[in-house]
């Protein structure tokens, strides 16, 4: 949760306070491959299960296919493995990827 927070504050940082910032810890998309590797290497159920939304949000700002197919994976194993419902984020991130709805579930579903 602390990498998905560090997205949510960077996100809300004003324009100006951004300025001059380069070090890794103040882009976002290092704390989005964190959230994506913290989720993809903790085979935990309740873990995986409270994924669901941090993966959404560190997803949206993933713009490599590999990434986005590797994101997609997570949300289909997640589903697979907690029975818990987490496509309906998937179909989320596909908007937001600019994918057709369904896409990216039919790829991982293979």
């Amino acid at each position: 949760l602390y990498h998905t927070a560090c997205i949510l504050l960077l996100e809300a940082r004003p324009p100006a306070a951004a300025a001059g910032l380069v070090s890794p810890p103040s882009s976002l998309v290092w704390h989005a491959r964190r959230v994506c590797g913290i989720s993809c290497t903790n085979p935990h159920k309740a873990s995986l299960i409270n994924a669901i939304q941090p993966l959404y949000v560190a997803g949206r700002l993933l713009t490599h296919p590999s990434e986005q197919l590797q994101v997609a994976r997570l949300f289909a194993m997640i589903d697979g493995t907690t029975g818990w419902g987490a496509l309906w984020r998937l179909r989320d991130l596909e908007a937001a990827w600019g994918y057709r709805p369904g896409e990216m579930l039919a790829r991982v579903c293979r």
